[in-house]
């Protein structure tokens, strides 16, 4: 019978010893690759979370600043004016009625002005191109109808 203790005389007990040992090593090996890819995909992971949550942050101020732009635009319309005037109106606020329609002609009366005023030029040249024709106005010298 064999005794409990080593014997590293006998080859076949060197020989289970390094095949364990052997073993051991390569299931150690094994577990740091898996570690190794695991930590390696954790951090590929982490850099595309911050990258997403950049583009994130872009888009978010992005969707504000175009949410400004069409409130502003919103803000510019005649028929959204005129709407809180009439709100105002029937709510017995005449003051913040008057100052909606105050403000929008502040904000947009040049630009209407001067519509108004390409309109006018244009009513009077045909107006008056139509009465050069009946003889009312005098002709016209640089050939213009």
């Amino acid at each position: 019978m064999r005794s409990a203790t080593a014997d590293f005389t006998d080859p076949w007990f060197v020989v289970a010893l390094l095949s364990n040992v052997v073993t051991l090593l390569g299931t150690f090996q094994w577990f740091k690759g898996r570690l190794n890819n695991k930590n390696s995909a954790i951090l590929r992971l982490e850099k595309e979370r911050d990258v997403k949550e950049k583009e994130l942050d872009d888009m978010e101020s992005d969707r504000d600043a175009w949410k400004g732009h069409f409130n502003e635009l919103k803000a510019r319309m005649p028929d959204i004016a005129l709407e809180k005037a009439e709100h105002e109106w029937g709510e017995g606020n005449h003051r913040l009625a008057n100052h909606a329609c105050q403000q929008w002609l502040q904000n947009e009366g040049s630009a209407i002005s001067q519509i108004l005023l390409m309109r006018a030029r244009w009513a009077e040249e045909h107006a008056s191109a139509h009465h050069r024709g009946l003889g009312a106005c005098p002709r016209n010298t640089t050939g213009r109808a």
